[in-house]
């Protein structure tokens, strides 16, 4: 069974996240991982307590998190919301940079793992987990 990663991303920018759903895609008959994410139709009501919840809920079957850096021009409050809440249930988090990323994420990010773009080096994070 291949590893869930929960992938953390802006969801306003869908070619960023087609790109890096590229990364899992199989080798063979074996996958690399299988990535799973939060739909903003999986939201519930905007109460913050609901969302942690849905984030944490989603997180539980993880093994890890990849935090998907792409054009936005400011950081995400939800990434942010589910890259804390990984580290507390004690997940590997590492986070990623699209060539044409806009900025550097904020503090709270900054002792990630960060991966080069690319499917050589997210595979050699997946094997460590």
């Amino acid at each position: 069974m291949s590893r869930r990663i929960f992938l953390s991303f802006e969801h306003g920018e869908p070619h960023w996240h087609e790109d890096v759903l590229r990364f899992f895609t199989r080798w063979g008959d074996e996958a690399r991982a299988t990535p799973v994410y939060l739909r903003e139709d999986e939201l519930p009501a905007p109460a913050p307590e609901a969302v942690e919840q849905a984030i944490a809920d989603k997180l539980q079957s993880c093994r890890g998190l990849l935090a998907v850096i792409g054009a936005h021009p400011e950081p995400n409050p939800r990434m942010s919301l589910e890259v804390r809440k990984a580290r507390d249930l004690g997940l590997k988090c590492a986070i990623t940079r699209h060539p044409h990323a806009s900025f550097y994420p904020e503090e709270a990010f900054r002792d990630i793992t960060e991966l080069e773009w690319g499917s050589a080096t997210l595979t050699h994070w997946l094997a460590g987990l």
